[in-house]
């Protein structure tokens, strides 16, 4: 198909050249040429991902035609910014994808799937062309190249074969991707058969077990890779299919024959065209992103003035940017006169990287893309030379120097006027005499042909020959010199900077899945939500567990059951910040566990059984592959039925019995969700799962015509009896055998089946994951309560006192007990402890002193467990507790020495309060036991004092033992109405009675009853 344009319209011929003969102009250069520029270079990278499109001859291919120039300048603008890039690239990116389509319908076997690979590549060829089309359709384009492309591809997208090919490609595309059919594998045999809609079975089992879904349940599929072609059991199968839609399938044969030479001539010229300009702009990003600028050149062939701004060797920048190292950019200036630049400089200073961008800049401009720099004015040349320095040739029979004469003669005879040298480190190879009289004889010869030229040397001697050139008539002709020094200054070997002239300064331009919120939750934790044990504990958590000797609450609720403790642990933890609800929800459960522990101490086994249960199976060597996730969940899956009717069993048992709304909603749902009918579904799916009667799957056609989207089917009905089936009064269907010897196609049945059982082996496997996820969750519940059971049995043992504490409303500052016990205590001495009795209502804080071995650190901490017994749900060892819950409960207690010396004491103390500082909220709790005790009594006051009143402002309820009594009596004296003053009593015969009285501040702690006790009486 050719592509018709009306009259009046210019005709479109290519996005490089103008005209026909266009194509022929531009002369190839050496190879020594392109290396001594580094051209090679930056055409390889130019051209790396684009070897498909032989792109290299036409950036080694100059043009001398200022209109063609001109007219690639506006084709790249209108694509470097102008809008139309987009839409090119897409069309790029189609004609590619046609051209690997094609390739695969060569390289195929089948029939079937050459039909397929055709049909493809017709389709990526119409909606590149159309995409295309309708993407310069909208565009004010500035190039006269895409203008008339755009109305070439409006009167070709329009034309009867186009639309005809499109319509024909569409309709058969909409037919074939409709078909669905049958799949029955039974044994070695599969039957392909009219698609009869049954139900999703995997979507049928994951909706049966979707009230126990909670996270995300692993994955166990390994995702199969499509087949790089069609084998010969797919080809038998859609050989069947297309038995059961002769229609569609002839009209593809049909198609086929007659679009074989579908592709038009001007679509696969522009397609390559459009790869020289998106290369090249591909190339270009790299150094926009790394703040380097590329230009548009202005370009004369009468004005020999030059005017470069930021210029750069694209080369070393290329391999400078991919390491992240800034590269240094140039000016370079010839006006008037003006014809050659020397340049001169230390070793190693960016000489010849400058000679490189000086020639890489013109030669680019020839091509009609954008150079590499801010701002550049060029001439337009007829021919680029370079002289660069060679090693000797033996073979030439020639000296180095020699060699370098000869060479630079060549260079003489070719070049004209309108020619442009560039010479680096020449004679090099001869005394400096020589040099400085051979290069006299160079430059005169360059500016007697008013040549430019760019001379990079070592001779300062040079510079001097350029002052004599300034000397009217010195050389006897019409063209000037301008010199110019590398700066010393610049990194060695890194893209050095020049200036121009003498030493003038150097310018540089430099989650959870859907439906999780299910029935099947125990909710014995919170209302809404699972209760997560390895959740992250507060920051500060460790320092709790050891100031408020947690550990042994903890042992006490678990004994050597580790599982036990570490739950109590999580538990305990991270319900510091309990609200109110919360509180009494857990209360009540804790109530119905002390009233039948029998009961739950049974339902904690049925939990434990089934995980325990779960942990014994040994699952299959093949458990990555679909049929051994099968096996094996179906394994895990009679052994949790098995569980869930004992719970069932349980829940009826002791339907009536509990009073809390936890429990008595747990006994509902297990009722309700684990019906008869539901566990008789369950029974129907394990029984199905066993496919006595073969898989039945769904498919379509895919990549090759091979099926896929295979999703495994629920028949409708019951299968036809043998003898129907013998007598053809089944469904129809075409049936083949895989024979007995026939081990590749062995494995492919292998690989359909697993693809067909993959989704429900998944979904099996998942849900029997979220059955044992609920049973997890469940244990982990009830042996928080089991813990509690244990903690009360211990503390009835020893004869402790205990409550459950009324959480109130407000104020944040309410506090009263009764009989209140250190509990971490008593359970170490294994014995009732002295209890203390307090009222701190509306007190943010309160202040113990005393005497030394008072028990003022024991009522710290009983206060401390108190709170964090309360926020668990707990009960607490008091007669009589009513707090207000808390945000949070921190501690800062004194430490010991700091054994690795990293810091001294005071030092870890105030570290230890910046953590809590950053940490706390208002309305948390801070428990402080001799803190700033490190210090002496003045500075340990003061900071005290500080600290607390910063507390108290933003609403922190502070206790305070401490023994300093600057600071103790300063707060005494300032708001004794606000602060609660408490007091270790001391008995008149100097005995500890353990208890704490409120009483003010005294400046002594009693030290010589410890003295007198230790020492005696004498000392």
């Amino acid at each position: 198909m050719t592509a018709s344009l009306p009259t009046g319209r210019p005709r479109f011929h290519s996005l490089l050249f103008r005209e026909t003969e266009g194509e022929a102009e531009g002369e190839i250069y050496s190879a020594d040429f392109f290396r001594d520029l580094s051209l090679d270079r930056i055409i390889d990278a130019i051209t790396a991902d684009w070897r498909e499109y032989d792109l290299a001859p036409l950036f080694r291919s100059l043009l001398s035609d200022p209109a063609t120039i001109r007219y690639r300048q506006e084709i790249m603008r209108d694509l470097d910014g102008g809008g139309a890039l987009p839409a090119v690239r897409a069309f790029a990116e189609r004609m590619r994808t046609l051209r690997v389509r094609l390739e695969n319908r060569d390289k195929s076997y089948y029939a079937h799937e050459k039909q397929y690979w055709f049909l493809a590549a017709c389709d990526s060829y119409c909606t590149g062309v159309e995409a295309l089309r309708d993407g310069l359709g909208g565009l004010d384009l500035g190039a006269a190249g895409l203008r008339a492309l755009r109305d070439a591809l409006a009167d070709y997208v329009d034309s009867a074969g186009f639309v005809r090919l499109r319509s024909e490609m569409r309709r058969l595309q909409s037919d074939l991707g409709a078909i669905r059919y049958g799949l029955l594998l039974h044994g070695p045999v599969i039957t392909v058969r009219p698609y009869d809609g049954g139900d999703d079975y995997s979507a049928a089992v994951e909706e049966t077990f979707a009230k126990f879904r909670r996270d995300a349940a692993r994955n166990r599929l390994v995702e199969s890779p499509e087949q790089a072609g069609m084998n010969h059991v797919e080809a038998q199968i859609v050989e069947r299919v297309a038995l059961l839609f002769p229609e569609v399938f002839g009209r593809l044969r049909a198609f086929c024959a007659e679009h074989a030479d579908f592709q038009d001539r001007m679509i696969a010229r522009c397609d390559r065209d459009v790869q020289f300009y998106l290369a090249f702009l591909r190339y270009v990003e790299k150094f926009r992103r790394a703040g380097l600028r590329f230009c548009y050149p202005e370009l004369s062939r009468r004005s020999k003035e030059i005017a470069v701004e930021g210029a750069f060797d694209a080369a070393l920048a290329g391999k400078l940017v991919d390491e992240k190292t800034p590269v240094v950019c140039n000016d370079l200036h010839l006006s008037g006169r003006e014809r050659i630049q020397v340049v001169t400089g230390p070793n190693q200073g960016g000489k010849t990287t400058f000679a490189r961008m000086f020639g890489q800049l013109h030669y680019l401009a020839r091509l009609g893309v954008p150079v590499p720099g801010a701002s550049a004015r060029l001439f337009l040349c007829d021919r680029l030379f370079t002289h660069f320095e060679r090693q000797e040739d033996i073979g030439n029979q020639r000296g180095k120097l020699q060699d370098d004469l000869v060479r630079i003669r060549r260079i003489l005879e070719r070049a004209t006027p309108d020619s442009i040298v560039i010479m680096n480190e020449i004679f090099s190879s001869t005394t400096l005499r020589d040099a400085v009289y051979l290069g006299r004889k160079i430059m005169a010869e360059l500016s007697r042909r008013d040549m430019l030229a760019l001379l990079v040397t070592f001779l300062d001697e040079f510079d001097g020959l350029r002052r004599q050139n300034r000397q009217p008539g010195r050389f006897g002709v019409a063209g000037r010199s301008v010199a110019a020094h590398l700066s010393g200054g610049a990194p060695a070997g890194r893209g050095a900077g020049l200036r121009p002239g003498d030493r003038r300064k150097a310018r540089r331009h430099a989650g959870t899945p859907e439906g999780a919120d299910s029935a099947m939750k125990a909710l014995l934790m919170h209302l809404d939500r699972d209760f997560d044990p390895e959740q992250d504990l507060p920051r500060h958590a460790p320092a709790v567990t050891q100031d408020l000797a947690l550990e042994t609450v903890q042992h006490a609720m678990a004994g050597d059951d580790r599982f036990l403790h570490d739950v109590a642990h999580a538990a305990l933890l991270s319900s510091l910040g309990s609200d109110r609800e919360t509180i009494l929800y857990r209360q009540e459960i804790v109530r119905d566990c002390l009233r039948h522990p029998e009961a739950i101490a049974q339902f904690y086994g049925l939990a434990a059984g089934a995980i325990d249960g779960k942990d014994k199976l040994r699952f299959s060597i093949f458990s990555r592959y679909p049929p051994g996730i099968l096996y094996d969940a179906m394994a895990l899956m009679r052994m949790l039925m098995d569980s869930l009717v004992k719970v069932r069993h349980f829940a009826d048992a002791h339907a009536g019995l509990f009073e809390s709304q936890g429990l008595s909603a747990l006994m509902a749902m297990l009722r309700r969700e684990l019906s008869d009918d539901y566990l008789a579904v369950i029974r129907e799916h394990l029984k199905r799962l066993e496919f006595k009667d073969g898989l039945l799957l769904s498919a379509q056609l895919g990549v090759g015509h091979a099926s896929c989207g295979h999703v495994l089917r629920q028949p409708r009905g019951k299968p036809p009896h043998w003898l129907a089936r013998l007598l053809g009064r089944g469904q129809p269907g075409y049936s083949f055998r895989i024979g007995e010897r026939d081990e590749a196609g062995a494995r492919i049945l292998s690989d359909l089946r697993s693809r067909g059982i993959g989704l429900v082996a998944n979904a099996v496997a998942q849900s029997a994951e979220h059955i044992a996820g609920f049973f997890a969750t469940l244990r982990t519940e009830l042996a928080f309560y089991i813990g509690c059971l244990n903690l009360h049995r211990r503390l009835d043992a020893l004869g402790v006192h205990s409550s459950f504490p009324v959480p109130a409303d407000a104020p944040e500052r309410g506090l009263h007990c009764a009989g209140l016990s250190d509990v971490s205590l008593a359970l170490t001495m294994e014995r009732a402890v002295v209890a203390n009795t307090v009222n701190a209502d509306g007190k943010g804080l309160v202040v113990v002193t005393g005497a030394n071995q008072g028990g003022k650190s024991s009522f710290l901490r009983s206060l401390g467990l108190a709170y964090v017994m309360m926020h668990a749900g707990m009960f607490v060892a008091a007669s009589d507790f009513g707090a207000a819950p808390c945000a949070g409960l921190f501690t800062h207690y004194k430490r010991e020495e700091d054994a690795s010396l990293a810091h001294g004491k005071f030092d870890e103390e105030l570290a230890r309060l910046s953590e809590i500082a950053d940490a706390i909220t208002p309305g948390s709790i801070l428990l402080c036991n001799e803190s700033f005790a490190s210090t002496n009594e003045r500075e340990g006051s003061e900071i005290a004092r500080q600290v607390v009143d910063a507390l108290l402002e933003r609403r922190i309820r502070v206790f305070f033992v401490t023994h300093q009594y600057d600071f103790a009596r300063s707060r005494f004296e300032q708001d004794g109405d606000e602060t609660l003053f408490l007091r270790a009593e001391r008995l008149a015969d100097g005995q500890r009675s353990f208890r704490v009285v409120p009483g003010e501040p005294l400046e002594t702690s009693y030290g010589e009853d410890l003295y007198a006790t230790i020492f005696g009486a004498e000392a």
